[in-house]
């Protein structure tokens, strides 16, 4: 019984040691970056979309992209026929968003020349905005293992059709 009172004397007589009071600031929410539909050319209205052979080339656009952290530097890939297995497209175009800060980023576009297409053949164009730098890898949409990056996408499924009998994806059509 001695040694036990000894022993909380002695721990009671050093005193207690304090930490510092540690200044955390609270993590940032991490939000994905938001492709803006109603911003969308061609219009999201149709499931396929009969592109005129007259009108190429194509244009596909979106006019806004949306990011709620405003830090975020912000990258496009446009990709023609992309498919989720190991027979993937390499991207069409590639698009960085140069100045961060914004939450509201301009829309990007990328162009197709139709008469590289048969006619009838369904095809897609996906639009891939991610808010961490993909990987090249082909696939276009795969990002870093370990990032915490996001990722949107909006994709547009077309075939092209005879001159006359298609709608116009083009600038002047907006």
């Amino acid at each position: 019984m001695g040694r036990v009172v000894i022993s909380a004397t002695l721990l009671l007589g050093c005193g207690c040691i304090m930490s510092p009071d540690i200044n955390v600031e609270p993590q940032e929410v991490l939000y994905p970056p938001q492709i803006i539909t109603s911003s969308l050319s061609p219009a999201d209205q149709f499931s396929i979309y009969d592109l005129d052979l007259a009108c190429t080339p194509a244009v596909f656009k979106v006019g806004q992209v949306r990011d709620l952290n405003k830090k975020d530097k912000l990258v496009a890939r446009f990709l023609e026929d992309w498919k989720d297995d190991d027979n993937k497209s390499s991207f069409v175009t590639l698009f960085i968003y140069p100045v961060p800060g914004q939450i509201d980023r301009p829309g990007v576009e990328s162009q197709l020349n139709l008469t590289r297409y048969a006619l009838g053949v369904v095809h897609t164009m996906r639009l891939f905005v991610s808010d961490s730098e993909p990987l090249n890898d082909g696939n276009g949409m795969q990002l870093p293992e370990g990032s915490d990056g996001q990722y949107d996408f909006y994709q547009w499924t077309f075939r092209v059709v005879e001159e006359g009998s298609g709608i116009c994806a083009s600038e002047s059509n907006e």
